[in-house]
């Protein structure tokens, strides 16, 4: 038998949730402590907005620094708009979360049923094992950064994870708070920016699982009963359909209530999911740039022309080529 202790993908899950102040529990303690914990989450992503905030608007004429510095406020700005897409469901999430503990995780299966979610729990660390890793190699580049910065000439201005754009005192101990301050602050944004995908991945991969269970009943259900009735078990055939029966009936029943289920998740994802996507795309983008532009392939000022002309170019050439074939 298999109980919720050993679905590590739920545990880490469920970890990095609480971490981030996000979480379903039941005593008065416990809540205290996770409002505390979400507004120092809120504290930390605002935080890291407005650092990123001030350098976007020194860095505006530097293309190039411009989408660098794009590459981690959108995210920041995906955390933030995850953040409020769970406060507004808030009460609809922790639904989610308490059904789930308690008739997915909280339930002893059989050894069939606990091999799919075996099989299933695998799948989910896999995915939150490589999207962990993913995001905290981007964070530990950050906060590493300024160590392997070329020492300046003067040797008492230290480098900061992220520029500060005012008259800083760069000697301690004022430099060690802020870098510290800094670094605790991306690696919550690190931890915000995979805890939410994660908690969507296992909570779809397990409800994956409870339909594959489901349809296994439905499988061993059917199978017993033409067993039965081939073998003349039962005394009656009407006491093996009525006794499938039954068990279907409660099947049916079981699968509505997971329909109802995935619907909910449908309602409450699919705002993150849009907004995920949507910036995805444009991080992806800049960071092409930024790949193109540091291996030497492409230029900072030829892209940015490019960008600026090409929808008027899509216009005045095949224009220009009417003109030439019609003057000929």
């Amino acid at each position: 038998m298999t109980r919720s202790k050993e679905y590590r993908s739920v545990n880490i899950t469920r970890l990095f949730m609480k971490v981030v102040g996000l979480w379903y529990v039941e005593t008065p303690k416990e809540r205290l402590l996770l409002r505390v914990v979400f507004g120092y989450t809120v504290w930390a992503i605002v935080f890291a907005i407005l650092v990123e905030g001030v350098d976007l608007y020194h860095c505006i004429g530097d293309f190039y620094a411009v989408t660098s510095n794009l590459c981690a406020t959108l995210l920041l700005i995906m955390i933030l708009l995850k953040l409020g897409s769970f406060m507004f469901y808030r009460d609809m999430i922790m639904g989610l979360i308490h059904f789930a503990e308690k008739n997915f995780w909280g339930v002893t299966y059989d050894e069939a049923s606990a091999q799919i979610l075996k099989g299933y729990d695998k799948l989910g660390m896999t995915m939150i094992y490589t999207f962990t890793f993913m995001v905290y190699i981007a964070t530990f580049n950050y906060i590493f950064a300024p160590f392997f910065e070329p020492q300046e000439k003067n040797e008492t201005e230290k480098v900061l994870p992220f520029k500060l754009w005012i008259d800083f005192p760069y000697h301690s101990p004022y430099y060690e708070i802020t870098y510290t301050i800094q670094s605790l602050s991306t690696m919550h944004s690190g931890i915000c920016t995979f805890c939410f995908d994660n908690f969507v991945s296992t909570f779809n991969i397990h409800a994956a699982a409870q339909l594959k269970i489901l349809a296994h009943k439905v499988e061993v259900i059917a199978e017993h009963c033409i067993g039965d009735t081939m073998d003349q078990k039962r005394p009656l055939e009407t006491d093996v359909a009525v006794l499938a029966f039954k068990k279907l009936r409660d099947c049916v029943k079981q699968h509505l209530t997971l329909i109802c289920y995935v619907r909910n998740m449908q309602r409450v994802f699919a705002i993150i999911l849009l907004g995920q996507l949507l910036l995805s795309s444009v991080v992806i983008c800049f960071g092409g740039f930024q790949f193109l532009v540091s291996f030497g392939i492409l230029s900072p000022p030829y892209f940015t022309f490019r960008c600026a002309y090409s929808p008027v170019n899509s216009i005045i050439f095949p224009l220009q080529r009417f003109l030439k074939v019609k003057s000929n």
